[in-house]
């Protein structure tokens, strides 16, 4: 199609150039270079191919459908802005971030920045949510394991899960002192831990004491607030060989302005 394009505006323009002379000749010269870059630039896709993890309560299969905040806030940020999603995959999240990183999926979420995820995907300027990751213990540790100094982490097992980007600090104490256990999900660190397998786990807050109730560990399993490990946003993440800086830009104005409402407000209390 771009090929009988250039052919029929080149034709045009051989002929102004005949009837009126040069002028009109750079005159279609230039529609051509304003065509050719029409073209070329890459226009989102009709219809987003959208990923996550099971990572309750933000994002989860009920046995129907994805539901949860982040997926909540998502479809109808993207709904306001004349955008549809097919059915959202629910992936092993190392698997959905190479998925993305690849093209294969368009978006994917609820993430933390990094400058290795930033590098294959554009992140909007504004998050879904404002979170804190921190570390569980067992109450019956308390006293005996804290955590106010990575140093606190020596000598003791840390759950983590593979391909979550904590923060570099973090990972570069873990990877220095051997001390860590990766796994492929949250659910199986507090599994370990609430089977003494491991010492701590690293999660984020809300996704923490989630599965502490669904396991059925209230009173057993507790965060360690007062020192968390990171504080920041979860976003979501557009892969850049298939999604337009200029429509991520367009989501996160979109996003901001739903931030603002009460129907947000009111997720968050149900949701969180």
């Amino acid at each position: 199609m771009f090929s009988q394009a250039m052919f029929l505006v080149r034709t045009s323009a051989a002929r102004s150039a005949r009837l009126a002379g040069g002028g009109a000749w750079r005159a279609s010269a230039l529609a051509v270079l304003v065509a050719g870059s029409v073209a070329t630039a890459a226009p989102p896709p009709a219809t987003l191919r959208l990923g996550c993890e099971s990572w309750p309560p933000y994002e989860y299969h009920d046995g129907t459908r994805a539901r949860g905040f982040s997926v909540e806030v998502v479809q109808r940020v993207l709904g306001q802005m004349g955008a549809t999603s097919g059915q959202i995959q629910i992936l092993p999240w190392a698997r959905a971030q190479e998925m993305a990183y690849r093209g294969e999926l368009d978006a994917v979420f609820s993430t933390s920045f990094s400058e290795q995820r930033s590098e294959f995907c554009h992140f909007p300027a504004e998050s879904l949510i404002e979170s804190r990751w921190v570390l569980f213990i067992r109450q019956a540790d308390l006293g005996r394991l804290r955590f106010e100094r990575f140093e606190d982490l020596k000598g003791h097992r840390v759950g983590v899960v593979r391909g979550y980007s904590y923060t570099p600090e973090f990972w570069a104490f873990l990877s220095a002192n051997l001390g860590f256990e990766e796994t492929p999900s949250d659910l199986q660190n507090f599994r370990k831990l609430g089977a003494e397998r491991i010492d701590y786990v690293a999660c984020e807050l809300n996704v923490g004491r989630h599965l502490v109730r669904t396991l059925g560990l209230e009173g057993k399993i507790v965060p360690l607030v007062d020192h968390p490990l990171k504080a920041g946003g979860l976003y979501v993440m557009f892969s850049k060989k298939t999604v337009p800086r200029e429509f991520v830009d367009r989501f996160s104005t979109a996003l901001k302005a739903f931030k603002q409402t009460p129907d947000y407000a009111e997720m968050q209390r149900r949701d969180l």
